[in-house]
This record gives structure tokens, C-alpha cells and sequence, in this order.
């Protein structure tokens, strides 16, 4: 399952060792580090030792009157109704050098995380984006994704995962197929001393139920990722987000490292320490959509000295700048007077733009179109079966590490199957036991069904995070992702169902015959494979985790409706018969009927007329509605079931993907 034997590579690597034992030797420690790192000198990390900055292609970014509206609603109580057209982004240009690190700041609503997300090729497709985005002088390619990383502000990562694992899986999907393991785990380690992760690489990720690595640790391994393709650009949102002040400088001195090494670096940030903001080469702050300054950081205090606003000495510049940008609604009079003040700033920048914007300084041109011509830039960087082979190992680590939902299935299991085997026990071989047994071979329905939806349910909607991120990556096709995740899930999570069904089989004493237990068996099996589908398909289609806890019994309840129990199957309206056919619940119970109760005699129908007393299973059966079926039929038709809802659940699972602008910004009409 270790494919092409990436993960054991991983761990012998005898580069990875000796890098990790090197950057542990210099690391500093307490207030010598807090020192070091106040003075800036943690941008210098020493080389990897295998340094990827020979192989980087050198990218400069150039956007031209660059505009992003959307369409919202009039709130209540508006004088007009219907909608009005929002600017998010107002007639911005400028350039940015290659192996250069940018920060991007605006107070919250300015409009910089649109701006990123813009650049990066990131945005929704929402509203109407419109300008000109160029990459060394020329229009962003399809393929200017692979040459590029995104790190979201949020660390979607698989918990149980260690860092190695996480980066060897990233590793062998991102990187080229013809790229050797050897090579593709070298490159793994150095990514890993680049960005101080030594010591935590085989400490899992963690989440909030289980203690993993830091914050910045996470943040760390989250950027590593993207770094695996050895991308020229990499694109940040609020990277210091929920990191205490140290993890986040050692974060940015990390990131400051990598432009130093010629990557370019664009980061949208909110209210840096000053440490961090001395990181920076260049600033841009945004106010309303609109620039107020975009340059050298170092010259950003001079230019609002320049406009008659003063940074107070050993004040932080960013928490200056903020204050001067921001509009204040307190009351009537600070929103006038900040308001003007922002106006100023934007048409003082317009009015300087051709003075001011580093535009013309060393801009890249011509050097990306050859890397692009490689044929290793195609869509996807390895083939599907390799995708399929790390998938399925990925999904099985993770399952069986993820032991809570296991675990909870298992004592479900048994603790279902002890009270129906109490209750049941004692059943005999009257009309009452004919009832008694209809019901817990349809309990056992129930019980199935709603196990393998809430397995999916309660596990997969939380996954769909980083199957977006990895999928806007172009990491892998959901035709191999599908699969290995049903195949590697699939053992683990049917153990719980086996148990059930068993359990109670015996206990309650239904035909002692090993032909007809394994028959039963099997269909609980299918049903449960069935139910999964099903619980994919909800996870698939629901925005949020709590729409797909709400969807998901309100789909079961309804297969329940349709299983033949509640209501005969020959008085369900033909108008929604079909609805019956689509349950699995429905052939699982004429499955587990069939099996139990043809060919078996019930007393109790001596002085008892035929239309009320069954004296065998088959006349129930008829009774039922079912008799015209075979176990093997509704075995067949549980099959088709199961292979249908799987075979939607993968079609919603592909189509229902984030939609991004084209990366070509269409040119604005005049």
C-alpha cells in the first residue's frame, strides 16, 4: 500500500537526517531567539541541503486597471428595491518584481483579500472581474497554477497525518511522474529543513480533539505543501491568523527566507508587529477598493509624512498606517473627518502613481514561457494510477487513525444488538414471533441504513475543505480520489454493520442454517455499501457540514417510508413507486424477509380463518407484497442501487467544485 515506496523512503533519507540534526544545532532558543528573529536575521536561514532556488524560473506580476464588482441585494426597508452593483476593486494597477515579498494591507472590507485572490487566479466566479493580469509582460496561461502555490488562511490538513506524511503524499502527487521517489523524498526534505519543520515532521497534525503540532508548525506544514512543486510565485491569505506574536514571525521570517531565494511572495496581512513589517520589500495598502500606496516598505512613513501625516517615532508603522486608512463610524463626526482623510490619501496616489509605483524597476520578461514549455506542465503533474495508489494508502491511514467514528459505530453496534437480542430472545414460532421477527429483521434495516449514512456524513463534509484546496491545485482527478476513498474506508467502516447483524442474527434465532446467515449477511453488507453511497452523495451535495447532518436522516427517513414496512408496496401510489425502487432499505427488507421466512411454519392458525392467521412465511410474504421475488433477485437490485447512488455521489462530487474567474482577465469594455 506504501506507493512506490515513498513513505519508507521518506524515513531513511539520510539528506533528511543530517539537514534536520543541522538546523537543530543552530536553531536559537528563548530570548536569543526572540532577539535574533526582532533584528531580522532568521530571514537568512541556512541553505537546505538541497536547494531549490537554481531550479526556480523567475516571475514578475503585472496588473492593469484591474476591477472586481459583484451584485447584491438591497437590505429591508430601502426606499428603492431590487439590487445594486458593489466595487470591490477600483481601477488598480502596478507590478511586482520577481523575488520580491509583498504584503498586501487594508482594514477588514478594503478589499486585499480579492485583490490576492484575484492575482492568484483565485476568485469566484462572481460578480464581473475585468482588466489586465500579466505574467512576466505577458497574459496568464492555464498553466500559471503549476508555477504558482496558494496558501488558504485557514490550515486545511488531514489531522491524522504526520507532517512527513502529509508532504511525502503531496510529494508523489504534485511532483512529475518521471521524477524518481528518491528524488521526489529529497525534495521532501529539503523543503522540510527550509522551513524549520524538523523536528515536528513525524508528529501528526492534530485538531481540536487531538494534540498535534503547533500553530506555527501547522501554518508551516500548510505552506510546505504548496513549496513541494517548487513554485515561483506563492500567494498568501492572512498567513499570521490565530498565531501567537513569535509563531508569527518565524512564520514570515520563513517566507522572507524563500524571497530571498528569488520566489516571489504576495501576502495579504492585517495589523503586522513591527518585526514582521521590517520583513517586507514591498507594501500595498488598500482603503475602499482603492490603492492608497503601493512601494518600498521603507519608504511608507516618508510618503505619508509627505501628505501631512506623521508616524510618531518607536510607533509600529502598520498600526499607523491602519489608523490613517481605516474609516471610523463612531459618530457622525470621526466617519466625515476619516473619511476624508481616506479620499485625500487615494487621489493624492492617483495623482503620484507614475512617480511612485515600482512598475518600471526590474520587471521579468520572457523567462516563464520556457518553463512553460516543458512537457511535465500538463494539467496534472502524475498519472492516475499513481494518483489512485497514494489516495487509497492516504484515506487508510487516515480512517484508521481517525478511531473516534469507529469506535463509535463499534459501541453502537453492540449495545443495539444486546437490547434487540434481550428483547428478542424469547421469540417462538407463534403469530406474535411472525410480527416479532417482521420487526427486527426491519429494525435491522434501520440500523444499517443510518450507519452508513452518518459515517459518511459525519466525516466526509469536514474533508471537502481539503479536497477543494488540493483540487484547485490540480493534485489529483476525482476519478482516482473516489475510488481509493471508498476501496481503502470501505473495511474499517463495515466492521461495525458485520457485527450488528450477526449478533443479533443469532441471538434472536433465525434459521440455524450457514447458507441462509451468510445470505443475511451479505445483505446487510450491501445495504450498509449502499447507505455509504447514499451518505456520499448528501456530503457531495450540502454547502456545510451541518446541511449534510440535516439532509442525511431526512433522506433515510424517506427510503424508510418506501421500505415496505410502514406501508404495503402495492398501496404506495404508482406515481411514487418509483421512489421505492431507489431505496435501499426496500431490498434489503425483501432480502432479509425472503431469507428468513420462505419455507418456514408458524402455529397458531387452528380455529383461526386463512385471510387473518399466516400459517406459513410465504403466505407473509404474499401478504407483504414480496413473494415474487428471490433473495438473489433482491441482492441484484440492491446492486444496482448501490453501484447508482456511488455513481451520483462521484458525478456531484466532480461537477460540484468551486468556479473560478478564467485566469485571462478580460480587457474592460470602453
Amino acid at each position: 500500500m506504501d506507493p512506490e515506496n515513498g513513505i519508507h523512503a521518506a524515513h531513511t533519507a539520510n539528506g533528511a537526517h543530517e539537514a534536520h540534526a543541522a538546523l537543530e544545532m543552530q536553531a536559537p532558543h528563548g530570548d536569543a531567539a526572540a532577539h535574533d528573529l526582532e533584528k531580522g536575521h532568521s530571514r537568512k536561514l541556512k541553505d537546505a541541503t538541497l536547494s531549490l532556488s537554481a531550479q526556480t524560473v523567475r516571475v514578475s506580476l503585472e496588473w492593469r486597471q484591474l476591477n472586481y464588482s459583484i451584485v447584491v441585494k438591497k437590505g429591508k426597508g430601502k426606499a428603492e428595491e431590487g439590487k445594486v452593483t458593489k466595487r470591490i476593486l477600483k481601477n488598480l494597477s502596478g507590478t511586482v518584481r520577481a523575488g520580491t515579498f509583498v504584503a498586501i494591507m487594508g482594514p477588514t472590507g478594503s478589499g486585499k483579500t480579492s485583490l490576492l485572490n484575484a492575482l492568484a487566479g483565485r476568485l469566484q466566479r462572481v460578480g464581473t472581474l475585468d482588466g489586465e493580469i500579466l505574467v512576466n509582460g505577458k497574459p496568464r496561461e492555464n498553466t500559471f497554477k503549476r508555477i504558482t502555490a496558494y496558501v488558504m488562511q485557514d490550515d486545511v490538513l488531514y489531522s491524522s497525518l504526520t507532517v512527513q506524511e502529509t508532504l511525502t503524499t503531496a510529494a508523489l502527487l504534485r511532483l512529475p511522474s518521471k521524477m524518481s521517489p528518491q528524488k521526489k523524498m529529497e525534495r521532501v526534505d529539503s523543503i522540510v529543513s527550509e522551513l524549520g519543520l524538523g523536528k515536528a515532521r513525524n508528529t501528526i497534525i492534530g485538531n481540536a480533539f487531538r494534540r498535534g503540532v503547533s500553530g506555527g508548525e501547522r501554518k508551516r506544514a500548510n505552506i510546505a505543501v504548496e513549496m513541494l512543486s517548487n513554485p515561483s510565485m506563492i500567494f498568501l491569505d492572512e498567513p499570521t491568523s490565530g498565531l501567537d506574536s513569535f509563531q508569527a514571525l518565524n512564520v514570515m521570517s520563513s517566507l522572507g527566507a524563500l524571497a530571498d531565494k528569488g520566489r516571489t511572495i504576495i501576502s495579504t496581512i492585517h495589523q503586522p508587529r513591527s518585526s514582521i513589517y521590517a520583513l517586507f520589500e514591498d507594501l500595498l495598502l488598500l482603503s475602499e477598493g482603492e490603492m492608497i500606496y503601493f512601494g518600498p516598505a521603507s519608504q511608507a512613513v516618508a510618503y505619508f509624512d509627505s501628505k501631512g501625516l506623521t508616524c510618531p517615532q518607536h510607533f509600529n508603522p502598520a498600526d499607523f498606517f491602519m489608523d490613517k486608512i481605516s474609516l471610523d463610524s463612531r459618530d457622525p463626526e470621526r466617519e466625515k473627518e476619516s473619511t476624508g482623510r481616506v479620499k485625500m490619501l487615494q487621489a493624492e496616489w492617483q495623482k503620484n502613481l507614475p512617480e511612485v509605483t515600482p512598475a518600471g524597476a526590474d520587471v521579468t520578461k520572457g523567462d516563464l514561457s520556457k518553463g512553460l514549455e516543458d512537457s511535465s506542465l500538463g494539467k496534472y503533474a502524475s498519472s492516475w494510477i499513481l494518483q489512485f495508489r497514494v489516495l487509497l494508502w492516504r484515506a487508510f491511514i487516515q480512517t484508521s487513525r481517525d478511531r473516534l467514528p469507529l469506535m463509535i459505530a463499534l459501541v453502537q453496534s453492540i449495545v443495539m444488538s444486546c437490547i434487540v437480542g434481550a428483547l428478542f430472545s424469547t421469540v417462538g414460532n407463534d403469530q406474535k414471533a411472525l410480527q416479532n421477527r417482521t420487526g427486527v429483521i426491519f429494525f435491522t434495516t434501520i440500523f444499517v441504513a443510518f450507519n452508513g449514512v452518518f459515517q459518511m456524513i459525519t466525516t466526509f463534509p469536514v474533508e471537502r475543505a481539503v479536497i477543494a484546496r488540493e483540487r484547485a491545485a490540480n493534485a489529483y482527478r476525482v476519478s482516482a480520489f473516489y475510488p481509493a476513498k471508498v476501496i481503502a474506508e470501505w473495511p474499517l467502516r463495515v466492521i461495525a454493520t458485520i457485527i450488528f447483524v450477526t449478533v443479533v442474527y443469532w441471538i434472536v434465532g433465525f434459521q440455524h442454517d450457514a447458507g441462509k446467515f451468510f445470505r443475511y449477511l451479505l445483505i446487510g453488507i450491501w445495504e450498509f455499501t449502499a447507505m455509504n453511497g447514499v451518505g456520499l452523495l448528501v456530503s457531495a451535495i450540502a454547502p456545510t457540514p451541518p446541511v449534510a447532518l440535516a439532509l442525511g436522516p431526512l433522506v433515510t427517513v424517506i427510503c424508510m417510508l418506501f421500505g415496505g414496512f410502514y406501508i404495503n408496496l402495492n398501496s404506495i401510489p404508482v406515481a411514487l413507486r418509483w421512489i421505492s425502487n431507489l431505496s435501499p432499505i426496500k431490498w434489503a427488507f425483501i432480502g432479509f424477509s425472503i431469507n428468513e421466512l420462505e419455507g418456514r411454519s408458524f402455529s397458531g392458525c387452528a380455529n383461526v380463518t386463512e385471510s387473518t392467521c399466516y400459517s406459513t412465511g410465504d403466505k407473509y410474504l404474499r401478504y407483504l407484497s414480496i413473494e415474487d421475488y428471490t433473495v438473489w433477485e433482491s441482492i441484484g437490485y440492491q446492486t444496482i442501487v448501490m453501484i447508482g447512488a456511488h455513481f451520483l455521489a462521484y458525478i456531484t462530487l466532480r461537477y460540484n467544485r468551486v468556479r473560478y474567474q478564467p485566469l485571462t482577465a478580460i480587457k474592460k469594455k470602453q
